[in-house]
């Protein structure tokens, strides 16, 4: 990153942290297959790390009547890869302000979803997840531990930092703590 960029970045993360919406202390916990829709927000730079998340997307879907899920593509376009896949959604760069905060008419639409369970696979900080999670209608969110950033879920996950594949192990134990909630 260049110097401007991490300077941008470093002050979208301060207006991020300030502006942050905090976990209602209404929330409501909901049962992982008794949802009736769920929001997935996640990394889709990588194209493996979007197989299994596409792969999760389509186990859920056989069983909850919405999942909806939108992923960030850490580039300027999206890629071919990316295009062909219709029924996900993509914003990359170019749907950010100076600030890194998304302001493309698709995730305004994603944050404004009351989706029952929001589940964050993102496994290191994307500032411009951050803000969709943070801005998030959902009534239930939950994503990975962090002590470092602030506490926008009602449920945070924590894992093992060494396990050899971080988002397989995150979207194991979201799914088996969200599948133990009983309301």
């Amino acid at each position: 990153m260049k110097f401007i960029e991490r300077l941008r970045y470093k002050i979208g993360a301060r207006k991020f942290r300030k502006t942050a919406r905090r976990p209602e202390a209404n929330a409501i916990a909901c049962n992982l297959y008794k949802a009736k829709s769920i929001g997935i927000v996640y990394d889709a730079t990588l194209n493996e790390d979007f197989e299994k998340v596409k792969a999760f997307v389509e186990e859920l879907k056989s069983k909850i009547h919405i999942v909806d899920s939108i992923g960030y593509v850490d580039s300027a376009e999206l890629s071919e890869f990316h295009t062909k896949h219709e029924d996900f959604k993509f914003y990359s760069k170019k749907d950010l302000n100076k600030f890194f905060k998304p302001n493309s008419e698709i995730t305004k639409e994603f944050c404004n979803c009351k989706f029952d369970i929001l589940i964050d696979l993102n496994i290191n900080e994307k500032l411009p997840n951050c803000f969709i999670v943070a801005e998030s209608q959902a009534m239930f969110k939950t994503g990975l531990y962090s002590k470092n950033e602030p506490v926008y879920y009602d449920l945070m996950i924590n894992i093992n930092k060494n396990t050899e594949n971080l988002l397989e192990e995150l979207i194991k134990q979201t799914e088996h703590y969200l599948k133990m909630i009983n309301t």
